[in-house]
C-alpha cells in the first residue's frame, strides 16, 4: 500500500518537475535563438545602424523587410517624425518612442515596449504561474534595458544619437545631470518599474504575446537644455552667414524641437522635409547647396539627417534670404521677420501676405521681392509681424511665424 502512495506522489510530481524543466530548457533555448537572431539581423538587415540612425540609411529592400518585420511583431511600423524619435531593436522585439516636444500623449518623455513570446504551454488559464512571471518579466527586463540604455546613449555615442545628457529624469526628486549616473542607476529603475500592458494570442503559429512598458521622464526644460547642444554649431554658422544665433536656434526649435531625426510626413523611407532644420531636398536644400558650393545637387536625405550638415546648409538658407534676396529692406529686424515667413512658405506667399491677398490660388505678386522691399520698408516691425499673422495665405505660416519669433526672443540672450 505504501509502495502505490509513494507512486501516486512521483507521478504527481513529475508534470511539474518536467514542466519546470522544460521551461529551463526553453530560456535556455530562447537566449541562444535570441544571440542567433540577433546576429543574422544585424548581419542581413544592418539593424545596428537602423536602430540609431534612419531607415533612409537602407535600401529600399532592406527598409522593406524591416517594415515588415516589424508590422508582424507589433501590427504596424511606426516612423520617426517631427517630434518623435522612435527606434527598433534589430529583432524588432522592442521599440522606444521618445516625445521631444511637450505635446501628444506622453510629452517629454520616452516610452519603451518590449514584446515577449510565451509558448501556449507555459499558461495557465492563459495565466502564467508567479515563478514563470518573474522570469518573463526578467527576461523583458533585459531586453528594455538594453535598448533605453543605447537610446539615451553614452558620452561617446552623443553624436550619433539624439542628445539626452542632462534631460534624464528617473523620479520627480531625481533629476541628475550627471549622465553616466544615469546610466549607473537606470537597471534598477527599469527592474523597478517595468509594467505589463498585455497579453495577446499570436497570429498564425499560436502561443503567445506579452507586452511590457517603461515610461522614462525627461525634465521640464529638455528643449533648452536640447538647445545647448546645438549652440556652438549655430553660433559658428550664424557668424559665416552674418545672422542671429538666435535666429539659428528659434527656427530649429519650432522645426524640430532640436530633434536631428526629424522626419516630416513620413512615408516608407522617405520624408517631405529632414532633420534639426527640416530641410526639403529639392528646393530649400538645393538652393542653400547651390548658395554654399555654387553647384546645382540634390542631397540625400541620410545628408540631412547629419547634424553638422544639416545646420550649415539651413543657416545658409536663411542667410541667402537674408542677406541677398531682402537686402532692399532697410531694417535687419525686417528682413528677419520676412526670412521667418519665406523659410516656411516661400517668397511668393510672403508677398501676397503683405499685399493682403490671402486666396492661395491667385498668382504671386511680381516681382516678387521688389514687392517685399516696397512694402516692407513701409511698416515698422511690430506693424509687419501684425500684418503677415493676418494676412498670409496660409494658416500654417501665420502660427510658425508667431511661435518662431517669440522663441526668437527668448534665445535673444544668449550671447551671439
Amino acid at each position: 500500500m505504501m509502495k502505490k502512495v509513494l507512486l501516486l506522489f512521483i507521478f504527481a510530481l513529475l508534470p511539474v518537475y518536467l514542466s519546470a524543466q522544460s521551461f529551463e530548457d526553453y530560456v535556455k533555448g530562447k537566449e541562444k535563438g535570441f544571440a542567433e537572431k540577433e546576429k543574422k539581423s544585424n548581419e542581413e538587415l544592418k539593424i545596428k545602424e537602423l536602430a540609431f540612425k534612419s531607415a533612409i540609411d537602407l535600401n529600399e529592400k532592406e527598409f522593406d523587410q524591416f517594415v515588415k518585420k516589424a508590422e508582424e511583431r507589433w501590427g504596424e511600423y511606426t516612423q520617426s517624425n517631427v517630434e518623435e524619435w522612435v527606434t527598433y531593436s534589430g529583432d524588432a522585439d522592442v521599440v522606444s518612442i521618445a516625445n521631444l516636444s511637450n505635446k501628444g500623449k506622453y510629452p517629454g518623455s520616452i516610452i519603451t515596449k518590449a514584446l515577449i513570446d510565451i509558448p501556449e504551454e507555459m499558461l495557465i488559464n492563459e495565466e502564467l504561474t508567479p515563478e514563470n512571471e518573474i522570469r518573463f518579466r526578467e527576461m523583458a527586463f533585459h531586453k528594455i534595458s538594453g535598448q533605453l540604455t543605447q537610446v539615451i546613449g553614452d558620452e561617446d555615442s552623443q553624436t550619433k544619437n539624439v542628445t539626452f545628457s542632462g534631460q534624464i529624469q528617473l523620479a520627480p526628486e531625481r533629476i541628475s545631470t550627471d549622465h553616466q549616473e544615469v546610466i549607473k542607476i537606470l537597471p534598477n529603475y527599469v527592474r523597478e518599474n517595468i509594467k505589463t500592458v498585455r497579453t495577446l494570442r499570436k497570429r498564425g503559429n499560436g502561443g503567445y504575446q506579452r507586452e511590457y512598458q517603461i515610461k522614462v521622464d525627461l525634465v521640464p526644460d529638455h528643449i533648452e537644455k536640447r538647445a545647448m547642444v546645438y549652440l556652438e554649431t549655430a553660433r559658428s554658422h550664424a557668424r559665416k552667414n552674418n545672422i542671429p544665433v538666435s535666429l539659428i536656434l528659434a527656427v530649429m526649435q519650432t522645426e524640430s524641437f532640436f530633434n536631428p531625426y526629424a522626419c516630416s510626413r513620413p512615408r516608407n523611407n522617405t520624408c517631405l522635409a529632414y532633420g534639426l532644420m527640416q530641410l526639403v531636398p529639392k528646393s530649400g536644400a538645393r538652393e542653400a547647396y547651390r548658395y554654399l558650393y555654387d553647384k546645382d545637387k540634390v542631397v540625400s536625405g541620410s545628408y540631412l539627417f547629419n547634424q553638422e550638415n544639416n545646420i550649415k546648409l539651413g543657416s545658409a538658407y536663411l542667410g541667402k534670404m537674408i542677406n541677398k534676396d531682402l537686402r532692399r529692406v532697410d531694417s535687419p529686424e525686417n528682413r528677419y521677420v520676412l526670412a521667418i515667413s519665406s523659410y516656411n512658405t516661400g517668397h511668393g506667399n510672403t508677398a501676397k501676405g503683405l499685399m493682403k491677398i490671402m486666396d492661395q490660388s491667385s498668382r504671386y505678386p511680381k516681382p516678387t521681392l521688389e514687392v517685399i522691399a516696397r512694402e516692407s520698408n513701409l511698416l515698422e516691425t511690430q506693424e509687419l509681424i501684425e500684418r503677415l499673422k493676418t494676412y498670409l495665405p496660409y494658416q500654417e505660416t501665420r502660427h510658425y511665424l508667431d511661435k518662431v519669433t517669440r522663441r526668437q526672443a527668448a534665445f535673444k540672450t544668449i550671447n551671439e
